[in-house]
């Protein structure tokens, strides 16, 4: 399942690949799982740059993402959510959210003045 490899680390395509490798767990691409849900041992993946969780089934932003330590790019294109978490404007690493094709009633903006970082790209 591996696609490639580079200096850094590799791409997973599977979660529990992903947990036997955790330093070198820098992409995981969930996409097209039928997913709505992420397990909870996510969060030791703590060398995640990007994960692709698009054309799921979730209805919730996975806030569980959001305490990844190196995540910097997420991909929840084409599921079912319909608000975000303001948490995604205050995260330190997260450079890029894709949540188009997702009805999303409400658009994050970045005029909360506890925003003290760059927030990150939202595509809707």
């Amino acid at each position: 399942k591996e696609k490639y490899q580079n200096v850094t680390g590799k791409h997973f395509s599977d979660v529990s690949e992903a947990l036997q490798a955790v330093s070198l767990a820098i992409v995981l691409d969930l996409s097209g799982q039928n997913l709505s849900t992420l397990p909870d041992s996510i969060t030791q993946l703590k060398n995640l740059n990007e994960i692709d969780l698009s054309d799921n089934n979730f209805t919730t932003f996975p806030k569980e993402l959001l305490t990844l330590e190196s995540i910097m790019s997420i991909n929840l294109s084409n599921n079912k959510i319909t608000t975000l978490p303001v948490e995604i404007l205050t995260n330190k690493t997260l450079q890029r959210v894709d949540v188009s094709k997702n009805p999303i009633k409400e658009r994050l903006t970045p005029d909360n003045k506890d925003i003290t970082n760059i927030p990150p790209t939202i595509i809707y």
